[in-house]
């Protein structure tokens, strides 16, 4: 019988036992090949501390780890980062200078605790397996080094360089170019990516979709329900939906209910009227005609695709779109902008795909579905 090759998994982010939502899906993805691999996952987390502290944290070995709900196995660690005073980094050379300084004191932190944990278990990588680049692929680059081995890329964010400084996104390039593959969730993501100049051949993989977990098993409505799962985020671009539902409501149609999922990614505890969400349709004045669930455990999720008639995305830019494609794997046909990922998995018939922030022809959307005029190919 062979060994299993190991593989340290880097995520850029990653559930933790204070917030189980925020990535979910690299924790499904480790998940999906638990069995064919061995699997060490480890988060960094950067955290800000005056010099003293650092200094002395740093030189005595003193080290901050958390814990990850597991499984696979894996550990988080908190590495330290200089807090220098603000106004020296408006100072170009000498805030460059303190960016470099402190991204070296990162690796070398990160890598000292890291290395640790692993010789406790006697355990070495085979290969390193980073979830996005920022910051897991800076870090996997890094290691790649440390332990002289391979590693990937998998790419799930919007691809955009222009807000970081020019020394993040040097370290950016290196991370995707010295790569040994560099994985893409969807053909609109490889061409993000392309359009940067990096040198490097994103290999499109799609995402994963867990059809043990969310399949039809479809629950009738009092009335017509719409599903839409959100954050407070630009690009997420809530407004438009919410002057969507204020049309129908000026048209004197009331006859619906919208249900909203989400709320802050950093403050999953928010709930009922201190939900963000709640808060912008009381802003747009349609908060009589909405549900707020705050933030709904994965395995909850198959239960409101199965009992709304349609889901809702109306976001600026998707890498793939992984609630439009649980939604119609629940056969619920969706009403999505043309956000890009969106390209790779919707038909004529599993839904309608509708320009970038025109809420008039959301409205018109979520009437066809509501007045049954729209044909769906989804199995109910």
């Amino acid at each position: 019988m062979s060994m299993k090759r190991k593989i340290l998994i880097i995520p850029s982010w990653y559930p933790t036992l204070e917030n189980e939502v925020i990535g979910s899906f690299n924790r499904e993805q480790a998940l999906l090949v638990h069995d064919e691999f061995d699997q060490f996952v480890v988060v960094f987390a950067a955290k800000k501390a005056g010099i003293l502290k650092f200094l002395y944290y740093y030189f005595s070995r003193k080290f901050l780890y958390f814990q990850l709900p597991v499984p696979p196995k894996g550990i988080g660690v908190t590495y330290l980062q200089i807090q220098f005073p603000e106004f020296l980094y408006s100072f170009a050379p000498l805030g460059r200078f303190l960016e470099k300084i402190n991204y070296k004191f990162m690796c070398r932190y990160s890598n000292m605790a890291l290395m640790r944990k692993l010789n406790e278990i006697n355990w070495k990588p085979d290969f390193i397996h980073a979830q996005s680049t920022v910051d897991g692929g800076i870090f996997a680059d890094y290691f790649s080094y440390k332990f002289n081995v391979p590693y990937l890329i998998t790419e799930h964010q919007v691809f955009l360089l222009h807000h970081f400084s020019k020394f993040k996104i040097r370290l950016i390039r290196h991370a995707i170019t010295n790569a040994k593959a560099v994985l893409a969730v969807s053909e609109h993501q490889k061409r993000q990516i392309l359009m940067s100049g990096i040198p490097c051949n994103p290999v499109v993989i799609g995402n994963l979709v867990d059809d043990e977990l969310f399949n039809i098993n479809r629950k009738k409505s009092d009335c017509f329900t719409a599903l839409f799962s959100s954050y407070p985020a630009y690009i997420k671009d809530n407004d438009t939906f919410f002057k969507a539902v204020k049309i129908l409501l000026s048209q004197g149609v009331t006859d619906f209910k919208i249900i909203i999922s989400g709320g802050d990614y950093n403050d999953v505890k928010l709930i009922d009227k201190e939900n963000p969400m709640y808060k912008l349709a009381e802003h747009w004045g349609v908060s009589d005609y909405v549900e707020i669930v705050n933030w709904v455990k994965r395995e909850k999720m198959p239960e409101y695709y199965n009992r709304s008639d349609v889901y809702i995305s109306t976001s600026i830019a998707e890498t793939f779109g992984v609630a439009n494609c649980e939604a119609m794997m629940c056969g619920t046909p969706v009403i999505s902008t043309a956000n890009g990922g969106i390209d790779d998995i919707i038909s004529d018939g599993s839904g309608i795909k509708i320009p970038l922030r025109d809420e008039s022809a959301l409205a018109k959307a979520m009437l066809k579905i509501k007045n049954k005029e729209f044909i769906s190919t989804l199995k109910k």
